[in-house]
């Protein structure tokens, strides 16, 4: 049962995202009443906020996937440029992490396990992006610059330690800590079109299979800067 209500908040999240976004208003509407319910929902299993820190991984999940759509509602009042914008929402999505992390007493995995994988991860990474190139055609979707490639570090970090570091630290099943954490990815990406956002999500599967069985996140992030940084550079180099 609460594996079919965390189903149904993650294909709301979707939903917005297929159908909402151009509807700035019934967005707002929509995903404000998302995160009021479940903040209640929380509120009223638990019974008191005193209580939260020591909640069950159900709930500490529930709140983490919430981040999402507190996110999506900030877009809705940026008008700063491309560029920044990525800047402030990877920003906040650290915020988020360190700040739940540290509440819900959650241990994001810095280690030096595995560490001999480095150049594998980064190369698989590489072999990601190059192959996204070619199929994707990223010009097509983007106005990508040297200067986004600058910040390609810090979105693969935000990125990683949310649904790696958070989501996937809280989802004690194997299947499921593929599963939930790879439509909820999903979702985030389809801003850039369906055949994008699966490529995209494939790639998640295999970082989120790198992460469960190292247990070093330090890993899942290079290979993801290495893969951003080929995916996005060759267009602004070729």
């Amino acid at each position: 049962m609460r594996n079919l209500f965390l189903f149904l908040i993650i294909s709301a999240i979707l939903f917005y995202n297929l159908i909402l976004t151009e509807f700035d208003l019934i967005g707002f509407i929509f995903l404000s009443i998302l995160i009021t319910g479940i903040l209640f929902y929380v509120y009223f299993s638990v019974k008191s906020i005193s209580k939260i820190s020591k909640i069950d991984n159900h709930y500490k999940l529930l709140i983490c996937i919430m981040i999402i759509p507190f996110i999506r509602i900030a877009e809705l009042f940026m008008d700063f440029g491309f560029f920044y914008e990525f800047v402030i929402i990877s920003v906040m999505l650290i915020f988020a992490v360190f700040y739940f992390s540290y509440y819900f007493k959650i241990k994001i995995r810095y280690t030096s396990d595995c560490m001999f994988l480095i150049p594998l991860i980064i190369l698989i990474g590489e072999l990601f992006g190059f192959l996204g190139y070619i199929i994707l055609d990223i010009p097509e979707y983007s106005n990508f610059s040297y200067l986004f490639l600058l910040i390609i570090p810090l979105i693969s970090y935000a990125q990683e330690i949310y649904f790696r570091g958070l989501i996937q630290n809280l989802i004690k099943k194997k299947a499921y800590s593929f599963l939930f954490p790879g439509l909820i990815y999903f979702s985030v990406v389809l801003i850039f079109g369906f055949k994008p956002a699966l490529f995209l999500v494939l790639v998640f599967f295999v970082f989120s299979f790198v992460y469960l069985k190292t247990k070093n996140i330090i890993l899942t992030i290079l290979g993801n800067i290495a893969m951003g940084l080929v995916l996005f550079g060759m267009p602004v180099i070729f």
